[in-house]
């Protein structure tokens, strides 16, 4: 129940009635008693069994969503293709599922990936894509042409293509994000906007696997297999870029909006909603070098303690915070140290000593106006 209160009274109620019944059932002898009050206890505990569960699911139906803390580890492993031996296919296979249904689930697809080369044309190399049911078309796909520009391509009868306008770096990492807003797919390299427009999808919902990686065509022409590595794929219900930002240098976190999520730390694991892949080829794991910034942490205000009136000193004071004092600071020293911490000063002048700082005389008070901070270096 949400009143504890209301749900006191209730118990006692029941137990009133229970021990009303049972006075009754006392004076009754023989079947006619046990048939009674079986049934009468049936009756007292159906609406309490009956309530309880619906009370407990609608509390936890209304509960949000705790946001995810973003990692603080480095980028693990990533995925390396080499295109070797050639004509070969080279993926990573992700069965069909309903959190993967392009276009019209997705909101945003993102990822992180560096090219080794340019493909020789007509050859494109594949980073993510999907066939149709029977394999003999692509559906959708985002992949960089030999020239080195990275194309988002739908193909539901009529072909729809977004092209970039920067060229690729070779050997250089880059964040990618393919993102939909109010109509409009964007797509953003390394935070930048690219190019963005407006068409129509009307891709059928029932598609085949996911492809990330290489792959080859219907006509087994190879235009797709990738030669570089790819890294932290995720794909997302919302729009979670809406104009130009910075890529974090950090793993992507799953949230409530993830829809799938694969770090490539050393297997094909969908942290999201458990849709794990498959290698197809040649598939290889190697240390990830995108650059590892972790994410900032806000500053946290430095603690004041007013019990050193109490007679308190500096040793004291940072082993209450299990720190130990390693001396005597100032206001510059609290705002540029993490690990300062300052206390309530003295009536007379601060010793430079862990030992000594505390208020002259534990039972006077020192008014503001006269009373100095004093600042202790805790570790």
């Amino acid at each position: 129940m949400d009143n504890p209160q209301l749900e006191v009274q209730s118990k006692t109620a029941l137990k009133e009635k229970l021990r009303e019944n049972f006075n009754i059932i006392k004076r009754l002898k023989g079947p006619q008693k046990m048939s009674l009050g079986f049934l009468v206890l049936l009756l007292l505990l159906l609406p309490l069994w009956v309530t309880l569960p619906f009370n407990r699911i609608n509390s936890r139906s209304s509960r949000a969503d705790t946001p995810a803390t973003p990692p603080t580890v480095g980028f693990g492993q990533a995925l390396l293709f080499t295109n070797n031996p050639a004509g070969a296919e080279s993926f990573v296979q992700i069965p069909p599922s309903e959190f993967l249904e392009f276009p019209q689930d997705f909101q945003t697809i993102e990822m992180w990936f560096m090219i080794d080369s340019l493909s020789t044309w007509p050859n494109s190399q594949g980073l993510i894509r999907q066939n149709s049911v029977d394999n003999t078309r692509l559906t959708w796909s985002i992949s960089i042409d030999p020239r080195g520009y990275i194309r988002y391509f739908t193909n539901s009868g009529s072909v729809n293509e977004l092209a970039s306008t920067s060229i690729v770096s070779v050997g250089t990492w880059n964040h990618l994000a393919i993102s939909k807003f109010n109509g409009v797919i964007a797509m953003y390299l390394n935070g930048a906007l690219e190019t963005s427009g407006e068409f129509v999808e009307t891709i059928p919902i029932w598609q085949s696997y996911t492809g990330i990686g290489g792959g080859i065509t219907s006509d087994s022409s190879n235009s797709l297999n990738l030669n570089g590595k790819i890294d932290e794929v995720r794909i997302s219900n919302i729009a979670r870029y809406e104009s130009d930002f910075n890529p974090r240098y950090y793993p992507f976190a799953n949230d409530s909006s993830t829809m799938a999520l694969y770090h490539f730390d050393n297997n094909f694991t969908d942290e999201a909603n458990g849709n794990n892949g498959n290698p197809v080829g040649i598939v290889q794991f190697v240390t990830s070098t995108i650059p590892f910034l972790p994410p900032n942490t806000p500053t946290p205000i430095p603690l004041i303690l007013l019990n050193s009136a109490s007679g308190e000193n500096c040793n004291t004071i940072c082993a209450n915070n299990n720190l130990s004092c390693l001396g005597v600071g100032t206001n510059p020293d609290v705002a540029n140290e993490q690990s300062w911490k300052f206390s309530r000063g003295s009536c007379t002048e601060i010793p430079a000593s862990c030992t000594t700082i505390m208020k002259k005389g534990a039972n006077k008070y020192c008014s503001t106006y006269k009373v100095p901070w004093t600042y202790c270096k805790c570790n």
